[in-house]
């Protein structure tokens, strides 16, 4: 009996883990978004602004008891209507400014890999990498006769750093700063599904280049309160049926308030 007791007290050490081996961060999310397209000659075609929302959450699972080695998810819904600024354009070519509202839906999901590298007794730097996938739906006029959607589905690469300062067990402040780095960019779009007689199965794919986000917050008693900005560029697409889509920035200012649990 004392040799199963003895046992116990030995192996309990090994398999207690300092922090809890598994948390849950769910998150919602205020986007101010905007999306611009530019013709050849860098002049403004198109402007969209407004506010998305978005729902998510962000589950960690810790390899380590001191928690230094980690991976985790981020899954999140998007959602939302902004001001579309841009024109109508015929069959010959010609032009008429427009103002229209634009709908969005999307989702995305990133995993990633992380190590923890304590620099100080107060301050931890984090790299990170992982994969994503993103898929979104952009329904130009809101519904209505004039538009039409596209929707854009993107798998990338994820890079990035953070850096952590704890000011007491309560408190810490954190900071991030990565870049998404697409392997495919797909966009669909049919213009025959509200009566425009255009083509029903157009194909394009926008140029690859990165996406840069940074994001800076604070944790207080495991709610989180974070600002973030990421920007991307896509490159002009290819041509398919005499479509293509123009080079196009898209911004997004978020606030995001969350609860570890």
């Amino acid at each position: 009996m004392k040799r199963s007791v003895l046992l116990i007290l030995v192996l309990v050490p090994f398999f207690s883990f300092a922090r809890d081996p598994f948390t849950i961060e769910p998150y919602t999310e205020f986007r101010m978004f905007g999306w611009k397209e530019f013709g050849d000659d860098g002049s403004e075609l198109l402007k969209e602004s407004g506010t998305l929302y978005s729902f998510g959450a962000v589950p960690r699972f810790y390899f380590d008891e001191k928690g230094r080695i980690f991976a985790q998810a981020d899954a999140m819904v998007y959602f939302g209507t902004v001001d579309y600024n841009g024109f109508l354009q015929d069959n010959l070519g010609n032009r008429t400014p427009y103002n229209t509202k634009t709908a969005y839906f999307g989702f995305e999901l990133a995993t990633s890999a992380a190590y923890v590298l304590p620099l100080s007794p107060k301050f931890d730097l984090t790299p990170r990498a992982g994969f994503g996938f993103e898929y979104w739906n952009r329904d130009l006029d809101n519904g209505g006769a004039s538009g039409y959607d596209e929707k854009y589905t993107v798998i990338y690469f994820e890079a990035a750093v953070g850096g952590d300062y704890k000011v007491n067990k309560s408190i810490q402040f954190f900071s991030s700063f990565g870049m998404k780095i697409p392997f495919s960019i797909s966009e669909s779009i049919d213009q025959a599904s509200r009566g425009q007689g255009g083509p029903s199965n157009i194909s394009l794919s926008p140029g690859i280049s990165p996406r840069f986000r940074f994001s800076a917050g604070t944790m207080i008693h495991n709610a989180t309160l974070e600002f973030s900005y990421e920007t991307w560029t896509l490159v002009k697409s290819n041509q398919d049926q005499g479509f293509l889509q123009p080079e196009s920035t898209r911004k997004i200012f978020g606030i995001r308030l969350g609860y570890v649990l």
